[in-house]
């Protein structure tokens, strides 16, 4: 029924941005969300480098498609970020939850784990996930 009504009666549902373009320094997205020092360091040391390349990838015309599930993806784990501080968990212990999730049911990305670090880095300090305010 989903599908349906997104392939029919609400194709702009869709083929929006799902971007909230407000953004927080990245220090102050830590403090919000409880990232320790090591993985901020990680964030801005490791994956930080990647950001401009991801970036670049998802504006090219030929990967609209990419980009729109990007934007599905981000906001599922968005929600499930959301579902997860609820249990107290942590932002930290969520996002390691997340990567464990995506790393097994997609035995495909065995060869390239670390770009699914990279990507959730990116989801983080683009904030399209984690708590913005």
């Amino acid at each position: 029924m989903i599908v349906a009504f997104a392939d029919q009666a609400a194709p702009s549902l869709t083929n929006t941005a799902t971007t909230d373009f407000t953004y927080l320094p990245l220090a102050s997205k830590n403090l919000l969300n409880n990232v320790s020092e090591e993985l901020a360091d990680s964030i801005t040391d490791d994956s930080e480098p990647y950001f401009a390349k991801i970036e670049e990838f998802l504006a090219k015309p030929q990967n609209e498609a990419l980009r729109l599930s990007y934007q599905a993806l981000a906001n599922e784990l968005k929600q499930k970020l959301i579902a997860e501080e609820a249990t107290q968990l942590g932002f930290a212990t969520a996002l390691a939850d997340i990567y464990d999730v995506v790393t097994t049911r997609h035995p495909d990305l065995s060869y390239n784990r670390r770009l699914v670090t990279v990507f959730l880095h990116y989801m983080y300090a683009t904030c399209d996930i984690g708590r913005k305010r």
